[in-house]
């Protein structure tokens, strides 16, 4: 009866955790943290985009220009047909849920509590782009090329390196398609820190406009509304 007892009062306590993290998500994601002014007008600005499927949020950035070349570390070569590349999306996330989960529908249960706890390893995902049209999942965000350079180094330091210095990509048949390829990662994913805090985090040290905190991409999104 004791052990019910405790059962039951879990049972009790977990919804209120659940409104708890919530309402936590919604304060986290309307506060805002500073970014420097943009300028549509700056000659040198570099445009980016932000990314979102619904869920996930990428960052969408030039393949290689004057201030950055992104073939230094991840490489059209590295997917199986991405040859024309001229743009590339980036995002961070729990490696067994990227590669097992590449629709909903192949959600399993081990695979949402792991990820939700921080159980697996994490992996980044590029995808390769001959061009990037707008749309409404995405946002263009233009930044100097000092604050694009800070971008560049602080996605890097999600890579994970070989004994050579070179990112380790996770086997071909784990992309989605021809024009994307998995990467080893560092840190882990969880709860806390979901793929979107993980862009949220980019944005802030790129000194761009950013949520407090948010686990969701609409929280990133809500500081950077429609035009």
């Amino acid at each position: 009866m004791k052990r019910l007892g405790r059962i039951l009062r879990m049972l009790a306590i977990f919804p209120a955790l659940v409104l708890l993290y919530l309402l936590a998500a919604v304060l986290g994601s309307i506060i805002p943290v500073s970014g420097e002014a943009s300028s549509l007008l700056a000659s040198d600005s570099v445009m980016i985009y932000l990314k979102t499927n619904g869920v996930h949020t990428d960052l969408v950035v030039p393949l290689k220009n004057d201030y950055v070349d992104w073939t230094q570390t991840i490489h059209p070569k590295h997917a199986r047909d991405a040859s024309n590349a001229q743009w590339c999306s980036i995002g961070w996330g729990d490696k067994k849920f990227y590669i097992e989960t590449p629709e909903w529908s192949d959600l399993t249960l081990s695979t949402a509590v792991g990820s939700t706890f921080g159980f697996h390893e994490t992996a980044m995902h590029v995808v390769f782009y001959s061009q990037v049209l707008p749309s409404e999942r995405k946002r263009a965000i233009y930044m100097s090329p000092e604050l694009y350079k800070k971008l560049n180094q602080w996605v890097l330091g999600w890579f994970d390196f070989n004994e050579s210095g070179q990112p380790i990509p996770i086997s071909t048949g784990s992309s989605y398609g021809p024009r994307d390829v998995f990467y080893e990662a560092k840190g882990r994913y969880h709860l806390f820190h979901t793929c979107n805090t993980w862009t949220n985090n980019a944005l802030k040290a790129a000194g761009q406009k950013a949520a407090w905190w948010t686990p969701f991409d609409k929280g990133v999104f809500y500081h950077y509304p429609p035009p």
